[in-house]
């Protein structure tokens, strides 16, 4: 038998299957990477969803839409809960990037602040009112830039507001 015949073979099989190895790894990869993206792009979804929703509902409240048994406050408390808020937000920080998860910190507070505004009783278009949501509005729109890069896509350069 011929060694040199014998080892040719046996290194052609290590390559072979080396070379297989890295190809599927890699493949691995690319497809986790791909999976945690549209991931996030489905939670990011959600969340700004879930805040427009609240927002919605506070400013029914803001106009007296709500059940007469409650407070202004406790309505717009209810206003805000209702909508799942919290709980999107514990899945967002949990796969988020940091930017994304500081920037949808920082917005989810501004619409707290405009829950307590609207629930202190403030008139739909009294000036507490429009600087709340005004500051919430600047928030959500770092917020949305901020997902926009983490997901790849370039940033708007319309303003998209509330």
């Amino acid at each position: 038998m011929n060694w040199l015949t014998l080892i040719s073979t046996l290194l052609g099989a290590v390559v072979g299957v080396g070379t297989t190895l890295l190809a599927d790894r890699a493949r691995w990869g690319r497809e986790r990477q791909a999976q945690t993206l549209e991931h996030r792009r489905a939670l990011y979804g959600e969340f700004l969803t879930t805040l427009n929703l609240a927002q919605e509902s506070l400013f029914a409240v803001s106009y007296g839409r709500h059940p007469a048994e409650l407070t202004r406050d406790l309505a717009a408390r209810a206003a805000f809960g209702s909508h799942q808020v919290y709980a999107v937000r514990e899945r967002l920080v949990l796969s988020g990037c940091e930017p994304v998860v500081a920037a949808a910190d920082a917005a989810f507070h501004r619409l707290k602040e405009f829950r307590d505004v609207v629930g202190s009783g403030a008139a739909p278009t009294s000036p507490e009112v429009m600087e709340a949501i005004t500051a919430y509005a600047a928030e959500l729109r770092t917020l949305r830039h901020a997902m926009r890069d983490d997901l790849g896509e370039p940033r708007l350069e319309i303003d998209i507001s509330n």
